[in-house]
């Protein structure tokens, strides 16, 4: 079965070359290896190399530098060629449901890239230069292994959605505070005891999501976070924008409030901590 898969890889990036085709889709064709002819389409802008059994990036791929979208999501990649830094033109990267346990630091030279998807790896921390990413306005880190959000990730200005849930963070760094421009903040499912006051001030967020963690208390400037108020009323879809806090030890009256059910959960656990704490200098409305 692979050997016609492999087949079937070599006559569509033949059919592709002859075409001058700017696409080429080989999903499912259960290969252990991209044949090397793929390195000839030089004008390739997407790539999609879905549910297969990659175990490595072969040295050809990063001679088709005019990708804009690769896509190797659902392989067993277990780490990056250096190399990788030579697509310099990647804007957007899925790695989703591999098996790396590290990026490497020439990583950090996509620096063009927008979206990057690294769901269910075995990530255990990120290299400084990632910082180097300055365009990316999507990070997907959901199922690794992370156990510290690094401070310089705050370099990230750019990034409008962080998808942190289902790692071992416990806690995060005051400097979040800086990615003023993110709209949605997953962090369900870590180990955080704690939420930094600082966070009140990403005062474009629609959705924060710190459910299902160990906090036992928030700090009264989430209270002032008025865009989560906001989303949460426009949003007609239950659950989804807004402050989401369950699964956390939670003393009274959190338990009632949350239990009065999205959007109303967001808004009165908002008005509860505003109860509890002075809007700080430059928290409040749409402060800066």
């Amino acid at each position: 079965m692979a050997d016609a898969g492999y087949e079937k890889a070599l006559q569509a990036i033949d059919e592709a070359r002859r075409a001058g085709a700017d696409s080429l889709n080989l999903d499912n064709h259960q290969l252990t290896a991209l044949p090397p002819e793929i390195a000839r389409l030089t004008a390739l802008r997407s790539l999609y190399f879905i549910g297969n059994r990659l175990t490595a990036l072969p040295p050809g791929i990063t001679r088709l530098t005019a990708l804009r979208r690769l896509n190797l999501r659902g392989n067993q990649l277990t780490a990056l060629p250096p190399e990788i830094a030579r697509l310099t033109t990647l804007l957007d990267l899925c790695l989703d449901g591999n098996q790396l346990t590290a990026l490497p630091p020439e990583a950090g030279f996509l620096a063009a890239l927008r979206n990057l998807d690294l769901d269910g790896n075995h990530l255990t921390a990120l290299p400084p230069e990632i910082v180097l990413m300055t365009a990316l306005r999507s990070l997907d880190l959901r199922n690794n292994q992370l156990t510290v959000l690094p401070p310089v990730i705050a370099r990230l200005t750019a990034l409008e959605y962080l998808f942190l849930n289902d790692n071992q963070l416990t806690a995060l760094p005051p400097e979040i505070a800086r990615l003023t421009a993110l709209l949605i903040l997953d962090l369900d499912g870590n180990r955080l005891t704690g939420v930094p006051p600082e966070i009140a001030r990403l005062t474009m967020l629609r959705r924060l999501v710190l459910a299902n963690n160990h906090l036992t208390a928030l700090p009264g400037a989430v209270g002032w976070m008025e865009s989560l108020e906001r989303a949460a009323m426009e949003d007609e879809r239950p659950f989804t924008d807004g402050l989401l806090i369950h699964g956390n030890p939670l003393p009274l009256p959190y338990p009632d409030l949350i239990a009065a059910g999205q959007p109303d959960a967001t808004r009165d656990v908002l008005a509860w901590l505003r109860g509890e704490a002075a809007a700080p200098p430059g928290l409040s409305g749409n402060a800066p």
